[in-house]
């Protein structure tokens, strides 16, 4: 008899769209190996801005943790479903609430807070399926201080790897492998 439950893991839950993305433990790997892929991109696009236009100073630590004269940023990279558009707002919120507590709390950030240094949170979202924050990566990617006409190149990068990364997890859920 036909169901609507998951005919890929035992969970008994609905199979759905947002199933799949998050909570799926069949995709659990796709889901890792696409989030990689999308840091690889976005890694790739900073490296490549960065040789020729970031500024001096910055050094680039690759989890992704900039550091530059008196400013310290973690860009945290989140693909949330963007079947609804106010999900994306709702996910970079979730990020900065999260990391709330270490910026207050963490005895080495709250010294260079102390010395005025300027610290950011710059969560980055990319939808699934193509929607961004634009507003958000503009403003991160202006704190990072790369130059207006590297934006559109990272953003659509970034964009490009979230939705390869979707093809990717479709193919793995018509793979019997794994």
């Amino acid at each position: 008899m036909p169901t609507n439950e998951c005919s890929f893991c035992s969970s008994q839950q609905r199979e759905t769209f947002n199933h799949f993305k998050r909570i799926c433990p069949r995709f659990h790997d796709a889901r890792v190996a696409a989030h990689n892929k999308i840091c690889e991109c976005l890694s790739e696009a900073r490296r490549n801005c960065g040789r020729k236009v970031l500024p001096k100073g910055w050094v680039l630590y690759e989890e992704p943790v900039f550091y530059s004269h008196c400013k310290i940023t973690v860009l945290d990279i989140i693909r949330p479903s963007d079947i609804w558009r106010e999900w994306l707002q709702t996910a970079h919120q979730d990020k900065l609430r999260t990391y709330e507590p270490l910026c207050r709390h963490c005895r080495a950030i709250s010294n260079y807070a102390d010395s005025n240094w300027e610290i950011r949170i710059l969560p980055w979202v990319v939808g699934t399926r193509w929607l961004v924050l634009q507003c958000a990566q503009a403003s991160a990617l202006e704190f990072l201080e790369l130059p207006r006409g590297s934006w559109q190149l990272v953003i659509e990068s970034t964009v490009q790897a979230a939705v390869s990364a979707l093809i990717f997890m479709h193919r793995a859920s018509f793979s019997r492998t794994g």
